[in-house]
């Protein structure tokens, strides 16, 4: 009290409590309620010095008495939150710049995402008209260098779309409920199978797996893992594609999508969850570099984790947690 207040100690044993606050009423206010309550807790007063130096303190005050529970007195102790109440306030600022901020790009991608949509449709579609009507009077190499145009132009619309989609799941208000992980694996894998109906997979889903968190944004995590396993597999003749959980030594119960495609260096591993970082080249394997960095981003708004072990040529293992996750995880690298 004598920091707060610059008054020597001798000045303040006796004085009004009230005397020393900005608004004394609040500083009675709290002295009455510890003695009908008992205590009091986090009470926020705001202390005025001598010297007009404010202080924003946080007080915690309880009653004692004696063996014959009679009133004794106030224990009273004042912490300064000056500090942190100017980090809340800044805080509070930044997240309401933030909100505006992010009104401002959603606003700007979709704008920039229509105008660009406009010409490559465009382009696609009048490279197409041209070969419909055209193309036995154009070149082999003509040909082939139109349908290069509107590749080019299919895959600049994909990027958008999935750029898009990137930002979506950042700013995506999340819907928390019980979601039964197996059924939405069934679910994704089946529409691959459908899709892919000449690829013979051999599917693997532990059944019972739930977790408390987003539907749509999980499906967006396995519409993608397990899109990318379907993908990387293709030059498998049998492939294997299983998903289950784990308990990992470092992370505790996790996911995880495995399969034995193409695998990946295990040095590049790090670059694997960064936008537009790919490991095999688009003749290879189509894509845009954007997948798994939407998956990264939409299990850590889970407050989970996500990581990917792998060997060329001998398949990956992509694992993710979301804290509620509802399963008996057996231990990592033993198969469920």
């Amino acid at each position: 009290m004598e920091a707060l207040t610059g008054c020597t100690r001798d000045e303040l044993i006796g004085a009004p409590f009230k005397n020393y606050f900005t608004d004394p009423e609040r500083a009675e206010t709290s002295i009455k309620l510890v003695l009908s309550e008992k205590k009091v807790t986090n009470y926020e007063l705001t202390a005025r010095a001598r010297d007009g130096r404010e202080t924003v303190v946080s007080y915690n005050a309880t009653t004692f008495y004696d063996r014959d529970r009679r009133l004794q007195g106030v224990f009273a102790a004042a912490r300064d939150v000056t500090e942190s109440k100017r980090v809340e306030e800044e805080i509070r600022t930044l997240n309401a710049e933030l909100t505006s901020a992010n009104k401002e790009l959603e606003a700007f991608s979709y704008s920039v995402s229509h105008d660009l949509r406009a010409p490559l449709r465009s382009i696609d579609g009048f490279s197409q008209a041209f070969l419909d009507d055209f193309g036995s009077t154009v070149p082999e190499e003509g040909r082939e260098n139109l349908e290069r145009v509107r590749r080019a132009t299919q895959r600049m619309g994909q990027l958008i779309d999935d750029m898009l989609l990137l930002s979506r799941v950042t700013r995506r208000e999340m819907h928390m409920q019980e979601t039964d992980i197996s059924a939405l694996a069934a679910d994704v894998t089946g529409e691959l199978a459908l899709d892919n109906p000449q690829r013979d997979v051999q599917l693997t889903i532990e059944p019972g797996m739930a977790a408390t968190g987003d539907p749509q944004l999980l499906r967006i995590v396995l519409v993608n893992l397990l899109g990318n396993a379907w993908k990387f597999t293709s030059r498998r003749q049998h492939a294997h594609v299983s998903m289950g959980t784990v308990r990992d030594p470092e992370h505790g119960p996790a996911f995880f999508v495995r399969d034995d495609g193409v695998g990946f260096d295990a040095k590049y591993k790090e670059k694997l969850f960064v936008a537009f970082q790919r490991l095999h080249a688009q003749e290879e394997f189509p894509g845009t570099g954007i997948g798994l960095a939407t998956i990264q981003r939409v299990i850590r708004r889970h407050g989970g984790d996500v990581w990917a072990e792998g060997e060329v040529d001998r398949g990956a293992t992509f694992y993710f947690t979301i804290p509620d996750l509802h399963v008996s995880c057996p231990v990592k690298g033993k198969q469920p």
